[in-house]
């Protein structure tokens, strides 16, 4: 999926959702492989570690930024401070980030409502050419 529908070449960022798990390890090589960078989206500061150690530029905990998931029936004001989470996620990325190397690829390993949110709200904020869903194959956006 990187290679043949994202076109990853050398030089490009790639944000790995589910970086620490069985797929997430060999996208995360796959990136630095091709000479593109790749910063993974785990659940722990030690999962985080690994991920760097195969390649990774940087990680994200996404448990600091666990109000960003939907969980329906929610107030006005409890949108407003998922929102403002959400936010926050994109702000990390962005800082991340460096003017030549802005995130172009989505590479998502684990298909809820946390990854689909972190990418509407990047979306806003910085130029994404491909979502890529490996749940199903297809691509997202």
């Amino acid at each position: 999926m990187l290679f043949d529908r994202a076109k990853l070449q050398a030089g490009d960022r790639v944000l790995i959702w589910g970086a620490a798990g069985g797929l997430g390890v060999f996208a995360t090589q796959l990136v630095k492989a091709a000479g593109a960078e790749s910063v993974g989206v785990v659940s722990s500061a030690d999962k985080g570690e690994l991920v760097k150690q195969l390649g990774a530029v940087d990680y994200i905990d996404r448990n600091e930024f666990a109000g960003m998931m939907r969980r329906g029936g929610e107030s006005a004001d409890e949108e407003k401070a998922r929102f403002a989470v959400t936010r926050a996620f994109a702000k990390r990325v962005k800082d991340l980030g460096s003017e030549v190397h802005d995130v172009r690829i989505v590479l998502t390993l684990v298909a809820n409502a946390l990854a689909r949110a972190g990418y509407l709200r990047l979306h806003e904020v910085r130029r994404i050419d491909k979502l890529l869903n490996a749940d199903d194959g297809k691509d997202a956006a």
